[in-house]
């Protein structure tokens, strides 16, 4: 077999950013030699993924966090893990490396036989992606506010280590085309940071402008139906399939035989007028029966990737159902009929209503089970639905849990305040997120009128007692700057 010949650039130099996110799309497997500024320097692919020789003086620290992060199972990696660092301190250097000329020699032999990885190569794209940007930098790549934005499908990382919260939140609703001015608006998070984090995503062709362009298929990319996989398989484990192999291995060739023909409501097996609640329960139970995981179980022919086509099909019928928006032109694309008087204005703010319950809901699910992660980014999607009290305080105490998103969380508490400030639940809140600030005076405050609004609220009669107590003996708080978001009680 001959050997591919290398490949490098015919014109002028590339900056290593796009040659990396050009490699990691075409999921190559080779050695990139780089000249710049007189030297020679070396990176390792596997599958488009960076890899780190092992002689490389963080080979070891990083195969430690690497292991640590597979032994999580999927569970969001702690804020304060050294690996955030690692990552940080590695796209800080590539960034740096300006290729003057760069050949790729493509093939597993030229690799190190000791390689650590993969390395979490799309958080090391995203540093590479922001340096050097400034406000100005920003607002001159964002451009115009009334330009439309829409995803692009981008590969997963395999070691899960994929966008930030604030990534993904800005990947989700730019699902489908959204303008600049919009996607930035109404956000839990700052408008300068949520600006950063979408520039940093135009640069690694995550979005695109999307004037003149097709709208893409609302769950075609890997992505999406990745997380989706990753949570059912998650359920199975705690809960298997109730099935026997020869119920399930007939049901599952019965979809196969009939499933090109079927519509979104067919497939789910659910009625055109079918509520959110049943949208969802019904592909929970499709997906739970489609799931790749069951390959080997079933010893159907070219089992996982008929499971597979299976269980995006379903995913793509799931996320088109639960948008209001989405179902509509859905149905009047594939002439659905409905029961005369249809959905109307209203009837459509019910249903956004009821997907904003059913993410919300979902959202207290993922909490109680200890998965904050996935609890925050369904609870940024309810209250975009429905901006209601509720869903803020939700999103706010669960901010709350990560010390380093206090000052979201005071956000989040103020939206819900203004949208109800006579809940002494919510101000009790307020009252323990400055606690655990160490702002005891302002906590004091709260606690004060949470029991103006309700006098029998225990915990915060409780609470109140205690703060009162330290404060008579000097050690209240002098007020911390994040107070600024609430008026101090009298």
């Amino acid at each position: 077999m001959s050997v591919p010949p290398p490949l490098s650039p015919p014109t002028a130099p590339a900056s290593l950013l796009r040659i990396l996110l050009g490699l990691r799309a075409r999921r190559a497997t080779g050695v990139l030699e780089i000249q710049a500024g007189g030297s020679s320097r070396r990176l390792f692919l596997v599958e488009g993924e960076l890899h780190l020789p092992g002689g490389h003086p963080l080979a070891q620290r990083v195969a430690e966090r690497l292991a640590a992060l597979r032994a999580q199972r999927g569970r969001p990696l702690d804020p304060e893990d050294p690996l955030h660092e690692l990552v940080q301190r590695i796209g800080e250097v590539f960034s740096e490396w300006r290729p003057e000329r760069w050949t790729f020699r493509a093939g597993l032999g030229a690799l190190p036989t000791d390689l650590v990885g993969p390395l979490p190569t799309w958080r090391v794209l995203g540093v590479m992606a922001g340096a050097g940007l400034d406000d100005a930098e920003v607002e001159r790549r964002l451009g115009d506010p009334e330009q439309r934005l829409v995803a692009v499908p981008v590969a997963p990382d395999p070691t899960g280590l994929g966008p930030t919260p604030e990534e993904a939140l800005l990947l989700e609703r730019l699902r489908l085309p959204m303008n600049v001015a919009e996607v930035l608006a109404g956000s839990p998070v700052p408008r300068p940071e949520l600006a950063r984090h979408l520039a940093r995503l135009l640069a690694l062709g995550a979005v695109r402008w999307a004037d003149g362009a097709p709208e893409p298929e609302p769950a075609a990319d890997r992505e999406f139906v990745a997380r989706i996989a990753e949570r059912i398989e998650r359920g199975l484990a705690d809960q298997p399939l109730a099935l026997s192999v020869e119920e399930q291995r007939a049901r599952v060739a019965d979809l196969l035989v009939r499933h090109g023909g079927l519509d979104h409501y067919e497939l789910l097996g659910i009625p055109a007028l079918a509520r959110v609640e049943e949208v969802q329960v019904a592909f929970e139970e499709l997906a739970r029966l489609t799931h790749p995981v069951h390959a080997t179980r079933l010893g159907l022919p070219a089992g996982e990737r008929a499971l597979r086509v299976l269980f995006e099909a379903a995913a793509r019928a799931y996320e088109t159902l639960m948008d209001p928006e989405r179902r509509r032109r859905y149905n009047e694309s594939q002439l659905i009929e409905l029961p005369a008087g249809g959905p109307t204005g209203e009837r459509r703010e019910a249903e956004r209503r009821e997907v904003a319950r059913a993410v919300f809901e979902r959202a207290q699910a993922y909490a109680g089970a200890g998965e904050l992660h996935n609890a925050i980014l369904l609870l940024e999607q309810a209250v975009q639905t429905d901006p209601r009290s509720e869903y803020w305080a939700a999103l706010a105490r669960l901010q709350a849990r990560n010390p380093s998103w206090s000052d979201r969380a005071l956000a989040s508490f103020r939206q819900a305040i203004q949208l109800d400030p006579n809940s002494a639940d919510i101000r009790f809140g307020v009252g323990q997120l400055f606690e655990q600030l160490g702002d005891l005076e302002r906590a004091r405050a709260q606690y004060a009128a949470a029991l103006r609004l309700n006098p029998g609220h225990l915990e915060a009669n409780a609470r109140m007692a205690e703060v009162s107590a330290a404060r008579g003996e000097g050690k209240a708080g002098r007020g911390g700057l994040l107070s600024r978001f609430f008026r101090r009680e009298p």
